[in-house]
């Protein structure tokens, strides 16, 4: 299985990662939802992914229902070398209810522990 683990990683903390030795996944087609651990040579969390979208049905043009995604979100954290993380988080949707074309950019934040723990 072949992760895009330095996806949305800043080229500044390149060095400063640990890189994952190996990967658990897990998927939910039906929820659109995905989850990704990377871990080191020693057994320890050093990458984590999350994704998922929700959906909502509306009435196109025509009067057939089509889904249409209305919020999205994906995290993805890297273990720093110091034992802190580095958070990337994205996120489409919400107030008006409609995703849109993903156009916000991700926030990055330095932060003590992963964001989910195992």
């Amino acid at each position: 299985m072949r992760i895009d683990w330095n996806k949305g990683l800043p080229e500044q903390y390149a060095a400063a990662v640990i890189a994952p030795f190996s990967f658990e996944r897990f998927e939910d087609d039906m929820a659109s939802a995905r989850k990704f651990r990377g871990f080191d040579a020693s057994g320890c969390m050093c990458y984590y992914r999350h994704a998922y979208s929700r959906t909502a049905p509306w009435l196109d043009d025509e009067d057939c229902f089509q889904e249409s995604e209305t919020y999205y979100e994906e995290v993805i954290a890297w273990r720093l070398a110091n034992g802190r993380w580095l958070v990337r988080r994205y996120e489409a949707g919400g107030e008006e209810g409609h995703c849109g074309r993903r156009l916000a950019a991700p926030r990055y934040a330095i932060v003590d522990a992963a964001p989910c723990q195992p």
